[in-house]
């Protein structure tokens, strides 16, 4: 598949620039299985003039996809009160380790964009998918290896907050390797082996060693939320600076 080539397509008809775009979901996490589709995400830029018009505009691209192929974006106005509220996802897809594409404008603006970063509100966001990924698992009798890794992943990127203070790796592998605990690790290992050989809605038994450590886990949110700084309130201003700045054509 011509990844670029479909940046350029996505270009062409909506009349935006790419400034950034890179892989997101299983295959950046390092665990796709031989069916996964491309994830990929972008930031866009429009026309200086689209930005003036008394109508609004739409904020985001969904772009037709198929079994292979899922592609959207995200304005770059949009992206920018993403940064503000320091989004999870977003900050996710700034670390991605599989990059399409990148430009000067986006290494000015993620300079900014990173200084945003809130460990209470990445905290939050990770504690609300463990909630809902891991409280669906312990409910099932059986259940895919997907479903096991999406709940754990969530649970390790809440931890590594709490502990780091930073973004977590994008990198199952490092991420686990990091925050697992010891004596689980060959089971994760396992699944990652089968989600990586086998169809994405393959089932497997469930795993009560795994369960446990979920289950004790969610358990464990109101412990770690009491350590987090509070958030050191920002201007967004500066975020509205480089907005213009992109705009203008100041930083290519």
């Amino acid at each position: 598949m011509d990844i670029l080539q479909t940046l350029a397509d996505i270009e062409a008809r909506e009349n935006v620039r790419i400034i950034y775009a890179v892989e997101s979901g299983s295959r950046a996490w390092g665990f796709a299985s031989p069916d996964s589709d491309f994830d990929i995400r972008f930031i866009y830029v429009r026309p200086i003039e689209d930005y003036l018009r008394l109508e609004g505009i739409e904020d985001f691209i969904d772009w037709p996809h198929d079994k292979i192929l899922d592609a959207n974006g995200w304005d770059l106005k949009k992206t920018l009160r993403q940064f503000f509220k320091s989004n999870a996802t977003l900050f996710e897809w700034t670390n991605s380790p599989i990059v399409y594409k990148t430009t000067p404008d986006w290494d000015s603006i993620y300079a900014v964009g990173q200084k945003f970063f809130s460990p209470q509100a990445t905290f939050d966001a990770y504690s609300g998918f463990a909630k809902k990924m891991g409280s669906a698992l312990l409910k099932r009798d059986s259940v895919s290896p997907k479903k096991y890794l999406y709940a754990l992943r969530t649970i390790f990127c809440r931890n590594y907050v709490a502990e780091k203070l930073c973004s977590p790796p994008v990198a199952f592998e490092k991420l686990s390797l990091e925050m697992s605990p010891e004596h689980l690790r060959e089971e994760i290992f396992t699944l990652i082996a089968r989600k990586t050989s086998s169809a994405e809605k393959t089932s497997t038994e469930k795993i009560p060693a795994l369960d446990e450590y979920i289950s004790a886990e969610l358990k464990r949110e109101g412990r770690l939320k009491k350590i987090l700084p509070p958030t050191t309130p920002r201007s967004i201003k500066e975020l509205e600076k480089i907005f213009v700045r992109c705009l203008r054509g100041e930083l290519r």
